[in-house]
């Protein structure tokens, strides 16, 4: 499969899931969010692994789009009404985060027990670690050849 024929798959069934989801009273946004997770090359595998690699600088572009959609549609009077909510998200969101980053090679370890029992939690993904290596023993001066 080349990277145009699968632009124009996810495209089309992008724009398929976002009509779907559209006509049952959804945001948009949520269908294509649906039909991206269903033809990742770990489910479905619609689009091979290979050429998602090579589609960053679209997955860059949409998401460009979509932040410019969401700031285009924000108005300050209902921000302002929903101050309090998003004065008490906000730093909520970030310590979640935190805590289920932080860690270095366990992250999460106490808060997901499932995964500090085996060696799969080497493929969490944590802040500023490199896509093209499943594991983060390469960071502490291990080869990626060496990761289970």
């Amino acid at each position: 499969m080349n990277i145009a024929l699968a632009v124009g798959i996810i495209v089309l069934v992008g724009f398929i899931g976002g009509k779907v989801t559209h006509r049952v009273r959804l945001p948009m946004i949520t269908g294509y969010i649906v039909v991206g997770v269903l033809i990742r090359p770990s489910l479905l595998n619609v689009v091979p692994e290979d050429i998602i690699a090579d589609l960053d600088i679209f997955t860059s572009i949409a998401l460009n789009i979509i932040a410019y959609s969401i700031g285009n549609r924000l108005r300050m009077p209902a921000i302002r009404r929903m101050e309090r909510s998003i004065v008490l998200i906000a730093p909520l969101q970030t310590l979640g985060a935190l805590l289920l980053s932080a860690g270095g090679d366990h992250p999460g370890r106490t808060l997901l027990p499932r995964y500090a029992r085996s060696d799969s939690v080497q493929y969490l993904p944590t802040a500023g670690s490199d896509r093209r290596y499943p594991c983060q023993r390469h960071g502490a001066g291990g080869h990626p050849g060496n990761c289970p």
